[in-house]
């Protein structure tokens, strides 16, 4: 993975055209909220499981829902991170 995307906003979303295919996009807290904009998007999209079931939220299968654990090793293996 070369960028880890942590989208922690609905406005953040926009932010997307910044993010390259190897990539790797982190929904979390009201960024789970756009979810539904993933679609068209060539890299891998996670969620934070907590956000999402503390919003009501069910992603498709396309987004994995990671924990809180996975999202540090996740963290530790990005070589970049940029939180929008």
């Amino acid at each position: 993975m070369s960028v880890l995307h942590i989208i922690s906003s609905i406005e953040a979303s926009a932010r997307l055209q910044f993010v390259s295919s190897d990539d790797t996009i982190l929904l979390c807290d009201d960024g789970c909220f756009a979810h539904r904009q993933m679609g068209a998007h060539n890299a891998a999209v996670m969620m934070l499981q907590a956000c999402a079931e503390g919003r009501g939220i069910q992603p498709n299968d396309e987004i994995q829902l990671i924990s809180d654990a996975d999202w540090v090793k996740l963290t530790i293996s990005a070589k970049t991170l940029i939180t929008w």
